[in-house]
């Protein structure tokens, strides 16, 4: 992570993003502009955040990793959303640990100057909740879907969810995580599809040639970007 000092940049983000209006209290004077390489880490699980994060643009991978060594995604954020919340609630350790996959911004609050003002802040404590909520409906139907549905639904699935007029690529760090298998399971399904004739890999890209018979197979959708 690193700080951007420009007061100017600072505020045309606040202003971009409308990041006030996620607060009843006046803390832009707490806001820091910071800035995340692909790759880089946010924080990891067990952390003890000592702020909160308005992620702003790019892309952060939420994820949980197992005592197995697996990792189980829970999300991809790709749209303006306070993160940090739980920790914030709980004043406990990072439940999830949280990953930036592009060049991504944020506002950084952190609680020493905005703890106090941010417990009593309506306005925010009511984007929280909501935030929270969505969470748990998302984490309800993907863990749903992985319990009741066959590893080629839970594929299939997946492919008609990314698909654009017919084409789609994988990212292949994020599908088994988020579908709860191992590479070599996905990969065993995607061969398989492309024996039964119902995709083509072209390259890093793929062709869907039998759409409805992935229909037929597919369960409900994911839910991974919010």
């Amino acid at each position: 992570m690193k700080f951007i000092e420009d007061a100017k940049q600072k505020n045309w983000y606040i202003e971009k993003y409308q990041i006030h209006t996620m607060f009843h209290s006046d803390i832009r004077e707490h806001m820091q502009l910071a800035v995340y390489q692909e790759k880089e880490y946010v924080y990891h699980q067990g952390d003890l955040l000592q702020g909160l994060f308005v992620f702003l643009t790019g892309e952060w991978k939420v994820y949980y990793s197992l005592e197995n060594g697996k990792d189980a995604v829970f999300r991809l954020l790709k749209r303006p959303r306070i993160v940090g919340e739980i920790e914030f609630i709980l004043n406990s350790p990072a439940t999830t640990t949280i990953q930036s996959t592009k060049l991504s911004y944020a506002v950084y609050l952190p609680f020493q100057q905005c703890r106090s003002l941010l417990k009593a802040d309506a306005v925010f404590l009511g984007n929280i909740s909501y935030n929270m909520a969505e969470a748990l409906y998302i984490t309800n139907n993907n863990a749903s879907i992985n319990q009741y549905y066959s590893p080629k639904s839970r594929i299939a699935s997946f492919i008609l969810s990314i698909e654009k007029d017919g084409h789609f690529t994988f990212n292949y760090k994020l599908l088994p995580g988020l579908t709860g298998m191992s590479d070599r399971h996905m990969f065993r399904i995607l061969n398989d599809f492309i024996q039964d004739g119902y995709i083509k890999k072209s390259g890093d890209y793929y062709t869907i040639l039998e759409y409805g018979a992935l229909e037929e197979i597919s369960c409900e959708a994911y839910i991974y970007e919010i």
